[in-house]
Parts: structure tokens; sequence; C-alpha cells
């Protein structure tokens, strides 16, 4: 089993990732074409590189975007298709354009949401649909968060933009917390993974650092509507 600090070691020392947007475009343009893309309402996409074309086709699409805030700070803003000239949605989806283009949501709005589809990208992933991600573990935190709010529920489709070299066969270690993807696009296509199964989402407050859930709005807010310990020196959900 491949562990989760080789992958980030090995990532690390691979080509520049101008070599690798090429790919980006025709990855996008699979996505697009899949029932999974079409049948989606509303997507759920951080503003990484390899997913900002898919970002800014959803938006093109007249489907709505729900974006992280950096670091999860603020919580989580709503784009609507069609609010911005088509010639600015490079910058809308952009790191510094989510906050001047997208709408705050507050609490209340997070309950109304439905998310359909979540974008992500990994730096490997198993034929089991486990994933590595840079260690930070915004994704996993953000879909627990959401699912708490009922944004996302298991029949919420998770695909993970790839390239090629990001595949291995072999299983990956992953944790308690790592999302589970079931689907798969790279510049070659778009595949659902058949044994990647929808699967719930919680948040594990044991493993979460008092200081790290008072800076992210929206999960200081569930853990002040709860009753919950939180240790002194927990271990991180780091993803």
């Amino acid at each position: 089993m491949l562990s989760k600090t080789t992958i980030r070691e090995t990532a690390a020392q691979s080509a520049a990732p101008e070599i690798q947007k090429n790919g980006y475009g025709k990855l996008a343009e699979h996505l697009r074409q899949s029932d999974v893309y079409r049948q989606a309402g509303m997507i759920f996409a951080s503003p990484a590189m390899i997913l900002q074309q898919i970002c800014m086709n959803a938006l093109a699409d007249n489907k709505v975007l729900v974006m992280p805030s950096p670091h999860l700070r603020d919580g989580f803003f709503l784009l609507k298709p069609f609010t911005v000239p088509f010639k600015q949605l490079s910058q809308v989806v952009s790191l510094g354009g989510i906050s001047r283009y997208g709408t705050k949501l507050k609490s209340g709005e997070l309950c109304r949401l439905s998310i359909d589809l979540v974008a992500t990208d990994t730096l490997a992933i198993d034929r089991d649909g486990y994933m590595v991600g840079d260690g930070h573990g915004f994704l996993d935190l953000s879909l627990a968060i959401l699912a708490a709010y009922g944004a996302v529920t298991a029949q919420t489709v998770i695909v993970a933009a790839v390239t090629e070299p990001q595949r291995v066969a072999e299983p990956l270690d992953h944790d308690p917390w790592d999302a589970r993807v079931q689907g798969l696009v790279s510049a070659d296509g778009f595949v659902m993974l058949e044994s990647a199964g929808a699967r719930s989402y919680a948040i594990l407050w044991d493993r979460l650092t008092l200081d790290r859930i008072k800076r992210i709005t929206p999960l200081w807010q569930l853990y002040q509507a709860r009753e919950v310990v939180v240790p002194a020196s927990p271990p991180t959900n780091t993803g």
C-alpha cells in the first residue's frame, strides 16, 4: 500500500505545472460531456488551476458554482451564472476572484444548498476511489461541513481531475476522514469507478484543534451549536 508521504514527495519532484496545462481544457470538455455533469445543477469546486476550466464551463452552462474561500476562513461563496461577462470568467474562478465576484454564504444559506457534483484535484488516486491531496485536508473538511448543513449528501458525486502520471494502480493509504471519489476525468476521458461507492461525511471533532475550528467560520458556528469537548492537543486532520 502506497503511503501519502511517498506520493507527496514524488509529486514535489514532478514536472512543472506548465507542462500539464495542455490537458486541462481537454479534461474539462470530457467532464462536460458526461451525464453526471449534464444532470448537475450545482457544482462545488476549488480554484485549483486544473479545475478552472471546469468552473468556467459550469457558469457558462447555467450551473450554480460553490467555491471555498482561502483556507476556508470565510467559509464558502456562491457564484451565479450569467452575472459577469464571459471574458471575465477566468478572473471570477481564480483565487482572488471568488470573494470579489461571489456571494459569501451564511450558515442559513448553506442549509438551502443542494450540491450535485464535486470536482477536485488530487496528487494520486487508486481504483477504489481513494486519493491523496496536498495534506491540508481542506476538501475533506469542506465536504464534512457542507454535509452537516445538508448541502452534500451520499448522492453527491465526487469527480477527481487528474493528469496521467497521477494515476496509480495499487491501493493508497487512507484515513477515516478521507473523501472517496466516484468519477475520474483526465485528458483521455471520463470514467466512473465501479468499486467506489457513495459515503457519508462527518466532522471528526476529536481530530481537530480548537484553534483550527475557530479559524473556519462555518465550522466554528457548528461547534458552538453542539456540546463537543475537544482535547487540548489532538492529532490534526491533515487529509
